[in-house]
């Protein structure tokens, strides 16, 4: 090439063709950048140090350079990436020749530093070796991303209580695109609700099963290449068009002054300074941020552009700042005392510029949260449990033994609960409690308990199947206020008289958790005035909420009487009650459900599936929160629980559920709104959905869809059966109602 005046920074070799190709050794800082900076006198060696290894005198040639740094030779003598940049390269040596022959102070034409510094700075092996630190940040990052739920939540959408735009971008919207999906008769606001909620609560084995894994493994192994084809087509694009050379061309240039020691030669061979004239390697500033650019174009010259109202410190220290912003290793003339300091601030800048880069990608990656605010618009810190202010003066409650006929147990009996509750309430606001109901015929004295409401229906004890029923507090209304009135059988009240210490403790907690509940009725009433004896806003909330209310209360109180009793026997109760209602509910909503495809009687349905759903709901609570204060687990390995558990797919549920009671506990007291309990109206319709039924609020009011598909095994194997025996066998309904 007539335009060389310098060798190349290469060995090449002729082909027949005449072309000329690379050879393997190419230069990424080119020799007549180095040369000047070359140990004198011969200057064809230089000293080079690296990061954590001692100096040494390295020959230029092989310095600054990598065997096919750019790229191979090509088979049919093609021109390559390097043969290019050789052209320019050659040209530019020249350029920079008259520019090292000018008087220090002297004025730089701003074409030619443009050219030079727009060509230097983009080819280093400093550009690939911070890609590819950068880009291994990443990976472990994101590895640690994908392995905490927590941050998959923020990423996809699930840390919101309902769906957001980036849950419907990256999971919804694939969902909807499946035919099986996209094909129910369920409105689209009812799957995305479905589909969001299942994702929340099965996001741990999503994670457990290392679906991402494999794809950052082979990014691992594929990243070398991925920097090198990136950095190699940003190569090929500058030599087309390159922007930096634009705006350095509006820069002042002027060559000055460096250090007395001598400059060195930093492998990200052009560094800038920001508006704080904070360095950083000129290929990590942004055009906006850059107010000076500098170049050391031998170790006593040193190529500076500057924006026409910036002055450089005084105080800035080139050599420190070109140090701390190599990466790997910088070049310098000389091994004194002064450059060997150096050595030691190799990296400093850049690694933490890398670091903090890909911190923030990462941070823009996942979701912002905002600060919870009162309604004042002031911050306000998350709450935490606080003590409930008991009642400050005395309050009066009745005490009626329905049927007992031994004065002195009576007498005893009265004693004990006025015991009970004057302790208590010296911790818990019971100010609302009516009195209590003691009767022989505990169901009879609950359906005929004056509940002081217009057409209040009559409270009723549990099914025998799910288990026997002992105390309850019934939500009553005495001259406009509501307050708890306490049933309970003789069995319970005689067991509080001392006589078997293990019957006394049962009892005991029984009575206390009683009155938790009436306790309850204060607290909500103190924080959310007018909330109770008021009807609930919205057909639909108020037919969910009706199956959630009671498990809220029953984990408060659960949490509050957790220290009364044998803790490991109570909690052993609670697990077996569970895990019977679970079977029970999946045995007769599944019965059901399959006469319901004849008879087509939603309401007959529902009357079944609904108390079934409330008594998990309530059991569930009535463990979670006993468990919790207890600390206790929630089951053991292969108990009855955890295997009713997973036959119900409820395994995962049942960890949500208790985090969202956790979290709601921990509010006591300081809710803000009626919304914080219709909130476990989810759960309601979480087990519905377990259940094969859909619900929904439209237009024409309350429906559910039980898609057809929930019974087709059952179904078909009872057409099958009645195909035998009956030509005409009944219709199946699949419609919603």
């Amino acid at each position: 090439n007539p335009l060389r005046t310098q060798p190349h920074s290469q060995s090449e070799s002729v082909h027949n063709s005449g072309i000329v190709n690379s050879g393997p050794n190419q230069h990424y800082i080119p020799r007549f950048l180095q040369r000047p900076f070359g140990i004198p006198p011969k200057r064809n060696r230089i000293w080079y140090f690296e990061r954590a290894k001692p100096p040494e005198q390295r020959p230029i040639k092989r310095t600054g350079s990598e065997d096919h740094f750019y790229c191979h030779p090509t088979a049919d003598g093609r021109v390559t990436l390097d043969d290019k940049i050789t052209d320019v390269e050659s040209q530019l040596s020249s350029v920079l020749h008259t520019i090292r022959s000018g008087a220090i102070g002297r004025r730089v034409d701003p074409h030619d530093a443009a050219a030079i510094v727009a060509h230097l700075a983009p080819r280093t092996a400093h550009i690939r070796d911070s890609l590819k630190h950068g880009l291994a940040r990443i990976l472990d990052q994101t590895t640690a991303l994908f392995n905490d739920p927590d941050k998959v939540k923020g990423f996809v959408g699930l840390d919101r209580p309902a769906p957001n735009d980036r849950f419907r971008e990256k999971i919804f919207a694939d969902l909807m695109n499946r035919p099986e999906i996209a094909g129910l008769n369920v409105p689209t606001h009812v799957l995305e609700r479905v589909a969001f909620y299942f994702a929340k609560e099965n996001i741990s084995d999503f994670l457990a099963n290392g679906l991402l894994h494999p794809v950052l493994k082979e990014l691992c192994s594929d990243s070398d290449k991925l920097v090198r084809d990136s950095h190699n087509k940003a190569l090929v694009g500058n030599l087309k068009s390159n922007p930096r050379e634009t705006f350095l061309g509006t820069l002042d240039w002027t060559i000055d002054n460096t250090p007395a020691a001598g400059a060195i030669l930093a492998d990200c061979v052009v560094i800038a300074l920001d508006k704080n004239s904070n360095a950083a390697p000129f290929m990590f500033t942004g055009e906006d941020d850059i107010r000076a650019v500098m170049i050391p174009v031998s170790p006593k010259e040193l190529l500076v552009g500057c924006r026409a109202e910036y002055a450089i410190p005084e105080t800035f220290k080139y050599n420190e700042a070109a140090a701390r912003t190599s990466y790997i290793f910088f070049l310098s003339s000389c091994n004194d005392a002064a450059t060997a300091r150096l050595h030691l601030l190799i990296a400093e800048r850049s690694i933490s510029i890398l670091d903090e880069g890909v911190e923030n990608a990462l941070r823009e990656l996942l979701p912002k949260r905002a600060p919870r605010t009162s309604k004042k618009g002031v911050d306000k810190p998350e709450a935490a449990y606080i003590p409930i202010r008991p009642m400050a003066t005395g309050f009066q409650y009745e005490v009626s033994l329905v049927g007992f006929e031994n004065h002195e147990a009576t007498r005893r009996i009265s004693t004990e609960l006025k015991n009970i509750v004057l302790i208590l309430s010296r911790a818990l606001p019971l100010g609302r409690l009516d009195g209590f109901t003691i009767a022989g015929d505990y169901p009879a004295a609950l359906r005929d308990l004056d509940r002081g409401f217009e057409n209040a229906p009559s409270a009723t004890t549990a099914d025998q199947e799910v288990g026997v029923g002992v105390a309850q507090v019934v939500t009553v209304r005495r001259s406009g206020q509501a307050k708890g009135r306490i049933v309970m059988s003789s069995e319970i009240a005689h067991a509080l008289i001392p006589s078997n210490a293990a019957d006394v403790e049962l009892a005991i907690y029984i009575v206390v958790k009683e009155l938790a509940l009436v306790a309850m009725i204060e607290i909500v009433d103190r924080t959310l005035p007018g909330v109770l004896l008021r009807p609930i806003e919205g057909e639909f909330n108020g037919w969910l909420y009706a199956n959630a209310d009671a498990a809220l209360h029953g984990y408060v109180a659960s949490c509050i009487a957790a220290g009364f009793g044998d803790q490991e026997e109570v909690a052993k109760a609670k697990r077996q009650l569970l895990a019977g209602s679970i079977n029970r509910m999946r045995d007769i909503v599944h019965k059901e459900r399959l006469a319901y495809r004849y008879h087509g009687d939603l309401d007959r349905l529902l009357a079944v599936v609904l108390p079934a759903v409330r008594q998990v709901l309530i059991f569930a609570s009535d463990l979670l929160g006993h468990s919790a204060v207890a600390h206790l687990p929630t089951f053991h390995a292969s108990d009855d629980l955890e295997t009713s558990l997973e036959h119900a797919g409820l395994k995962n549920w049942l960890g949500m559920y208790k985090d969202d009671l956790e979290q709601f506990y921990k509010r006591l007291g300081r809710w803000e709104s009626f919304s914080e309990f219709l909130f476990f109206n989810v759960h309601v319709e979480r087990l519905l959905w377990q259940l094969g039924m859909l619900p929904w609020e439209g237009s024409e009011g309350i429906r559910v869809e039980i898609p057809l598909g929930t019974d087709a095994p059952a179904l078909f194997s009872r057409v099958r059966s009645n195909s035998r025996q009956d030509s005409n066998p009944p219709s199946i309904r699949s419609d919603a109602q």
